[in-house]
């Protein structure tokens, strides 16, 4: 077997435990993505012959958006509740609790995820690097050239292919 090399995860560290993740390593022929769920790790691969597509996009999820905004305002709330009841070190801890996930929130819409995804025939591999565009963008142009030249030699190993046959050509009417 060949070495392995770490290249990212697809999930958030807290889902781990829950959902499971998908962990990506580059192999010499190819990506091998190994997805670890709570019974079982299912492994597959995406050779880099087989490949048809790589994309590299930006998303800031809407789950994430949403939880986020949805606890900043629970907690703010609570926070102005506990201060109306003058119940001061509550209502601190409630309010930076609050401000937590408001600024998570802003930094999600300001540095969004890049998600670098490569399409095989059978097979798809996909890599989150959360707030971290340079690392998406340098692991996407380095699989880009490794899969550009492995196609290349595959393409230039292949027989030349044969030449056209000749054309069916009625003849002409007799005379």
């Amino acid at each position: 077997m060949s070495a392995r090399k770490y290249v990212g995860r697809d999930l958030v560290p807290v889902l781990w435990v829950i959902m499971g993740y998908r962990a990506v390593y580059e192999i010499d022929d190819g990506l091998e993505v190994d997805e670890v769920n709570m019974a079982a790790i299912e492994r597959t691969r995406v050779y880099y012959d087989d490949v048809l597509g790589i994309t590299l996009h930006q998303t800031q999820g809407a789950g994430f958006l949403i939880t986020t905004a949805l606890g900043a305002l629970i907690f703010g709330v609570l926070s102005g509740s506990a201060f109306v009841d003058h119940d001061v070190v509550p209502a601190l801890i409630l309010a930076i609790v609050a401000l937590a996930n408001l600024a998570v929130f802003v930094l999600r819409i300001l540095l969004k995820v890049s998600i670098v995804t490569v399409f095989g025939k059978r097979t798809m591999a996909r890599v989150q690097f959360p707030m971290r565009t340079e690392k998406a963008r340098r692991v996407y142009e380095d699989l880009a050239r490794k899969i550009g030249a492995c196609q290349d030699r595959t393409a230039a190993d292949a027989p030349p292919p044969p030449p056209p046959s000749a054309p069916d050509v009625p003849l002409p009417p007799a005379i």
